[in-house]
């Protein structure tokens, strides 16, 4: 049995037609208004497509009680709403709409309010058009092949923004060696994507019969990867490429995700490395190939976006991306891209500090300091250091604990707490400080250049979380020191705050003595 991920199915069929009448005469705006009834112990991500459009502006963050957010839209958008304590659920809104939000019990319940103006009918629900008159075929179809088992145990686990569940997939290898069969299966598959189209646009006569038809390609898209994966027929590869180069990428060629997920799960899937934490590409080599697959102008640009920010991300050598980088400034001139990407990645502090030996870091305001100086600054006080990042679990599951020794150790005992993130992406360190309360404390700080200062290498730091404490005149003390969650951390820090005053007051009277 393998596991699957089957969260994006849930999420399609958990579209739900939740609209209420209001009478108003209110006048349409651009806006998504999404207000929070009550306490969320967990932040609630209000997720758009991401697009080359809004590239930096997708994801919307609420945190805390009668929050409220106003998210720029399209007439109409599909929205993912998403939560740790909950399976991610989605909706189709409208601009004007308000969308509530309550938080009982751990449960995300959602109400949505819309302005109608002049329109004389509700929304057609996505559930009623795909689950009754498709999903049923779909279901026929794939049983050939494979079955999602949704009544075993799934593995689930969370991010910041959503749970995820695994479910078990049983395959039927007796069924894939046969050619006739297969060839079957595509035509059949073509023909309900070709049928389906038709039905959107006769149903919907606005933008929305896009978004439902991209909502059908992506579970036909999914469906068809998870058996190529175990076929590898490759009569079913050039059937997905030609279908998404002539009528799907080119139609909708603004959608990120979509773009993303052909290059790497279906044209350079081969190219994918597995060895390491987690997932990386050979981007170079990707990049220079693309031109073989996609001969159109503007969706070549945007599959290079793609491989630049994926390049970024997966923390590639600087000297590689700034490289890769230039080269597609040559090409395209793309103002507003590159200084988008320059900027989430501070592309141009990490070039400048990048040979720098001494530890660089960058606070919330933008000053950059090294670390030499910030011990300076601090001298005289015992200083612990949490090395941490947004996507390390373990890092973030201490950040509790960690605030509340800020708490009771705050102005007090000579004790100062540093935070020193090893994010590659500016957004997701910010996004991530202010989930875990530290956004705007004094004392956090993002890494320049950590995979070259001296600190790094000389302390062999390869895994984080990782701790260290450095003594009131900066000399290290403990280069493993224990996490918040220690029983031990407590007195550690203050053995060592009172051992270092007591050797500073003997110092400071020696030379009054001598004076």
């Amino acid at each position: 049995m393998k596991y699957i991920f089957a969260a994006f199915t849930l999420l399609i069929f958990n579209c739900k037609n939740e609209t209420t009448k209001v009478k108003t005469s209110q006048k349409q705006t651009p806006y998504l208004t999404v207000l929070s009834e009550n306490n969320t112990k967990n932040p609630i991500s209000i997720l758009l497509n991401k697009t080359f459009s809004n590239l930096n502006t997708y994801n919307n963050i609420m945190l805390g009680e009668k929050d409220t957010l106003s998210i720029n839209i399209s007439e109409y958008e599909f929205i993912e709403i998403q939560n740790k304590d909950n399976v991610s659920d989605s909706l189709i809104v409208k601009q004007g709409d308000t969308l509530f939000i309550n938080n009982t019990n751990g449960f995300i319940t959602k109400r949505l309010v819309r302005n109608q103006g002049n329109l004389k009918t509700n929304p057609i629900s996505f559930k009623d058009i795909i689950e009754d008159n498709f999903s049923k075929k779909i279901d026929s179809l794939n049983a050939q092949f494979f079955k999602i088992d949704y009544n075993s145990n799934p593995l689930s686990f969370s991010n910041d923004y959503s749970k995820i569940k695994l479910y078990k997939l049983k395959t039927f290898r007796e069924n894939f060696k046969n050619q006739k069969e297969i060839e079957k299966f595509i035509a059949v598959y073509d023909s309900l994507l070709k049928r389906y189209r038709a039905i959107s646009v006769k149903t919907f006569k606005d933008i929305r019969a896009s978004i439902y038809y991209n909502f059908f390609n992506d579970e036909v898209l999914e469906n068809l990867k998870i058996i190529y994966d175990i076929t590898k027929n490759e009569q079913l590869k050039a059937y997905m490429i030609s279908h998404i180069k002539t009528s799907y990428l080119q139609n909708h060629t603004d959608h990120y995700g979509n773009l993303r997920h052909f290059i790497f799960e279906i044209l350079f899937k081969d190219k994918k490395d597995n060895s390491r934490s987690k997932i990386t590409y050979d981007i170079l080599d990707i990049y220079r190939e693309l031109p073989v697959y996609i001969n159109n102008d503007d969706l070549l640009r945007k599959a290079r976006v793609v491989c630049l920010e994926t390049m970024a991300e997966q923390g590639s050598p600087i000297k590689e991306i700034t490289f890769l980088l230039d080269k597609f400034n040559k090409t395209y001139s793309d103002t507003l891209f590159n200084n988008y990407f320059q900027k989430k990645y501070l592309l141009d502090l990490k070039k400048r500090y990048n040979s720098s030996k001494e530890l660089s870091l960058i606070d919330a305001n933008g000053k950059i300091i090294s670390f030499s100086n910030l011990k300076k600054k601090l001298k005289g006080n015992v200083i612990y250091i949490d090395l941490w990042a947004s996507w390390c679990a373990p890092c973030r599951s201490a950040m509790p604990a960690s605030r509340e020794l800020i708490s009771e150790f705050y102005g007090k005992n000579n004790i100062v707490f540093l935070y020193f993130s090893i994010d590659k992406n500016q957004n997701a360190w910010q996004k991530a400080s202010k989930i875990e309360g530290i956004e705007t404390y004094e004392y956090n700080y993002l890494i320049l250049n950590h995979e070259h200062s001296d600190l790094i290498k000389n302390l062999n730091i390869k895994e984080i979380p990782r701790y260290l404490i450095f003594g009131t005149q900066g000399n290290l003390l403990e280069a493993n020191a224990p996490g918040p969650t220690s029983k031990d951390i407590k007195n550690s820090l203050l053995k060592y705050s009172r051992k270092q005053f007591k050797t500073l007051s003997t110092l400071q009277t020696s030379k009054h003595y001598l004076k």
